[in-house]
């Protein structure tokens, strides 16, 4: 075995610097906001042609189902709509 030449192994890796993320990402498996301040969601709702979900909408299930609305819509979770 002392014959056999030795070979040398790099140990160094060439890693690539990942391009500076200028947008928010979500999707139904994945959220990462482009900065530390978190998701931009004014920015979601334009991208998605959604609109904001209004305490007079709110006010309005709750009298026409004659219940109290589904916890997520009161406490701002579900926050925009389409064709509420």
């Amino acid at each position: 075995m002392a014959d056999q030449p030795v070979t040398a192994v790099s140990t160094t890796t060439t890693e690539q610097a990942e391009p500076e993320q200028t947008e928010d990402i979500v999707t139904a498996f994945n959220i990462q906001a482009s900065s530390d301040k978190g998701i931009d969601y004014a920015k979601l709702i334009d991208k998605y042609g959604c609109y904001p979900i209004t305490p007079e909408q709110i006010q309005r299930i709750k009298d026409l189902s004659g219940m109290e609305v589904h916890r997520f819509i009161r406490r701002g979770i579900f926050f925009c709509q389409r064709d509420l």
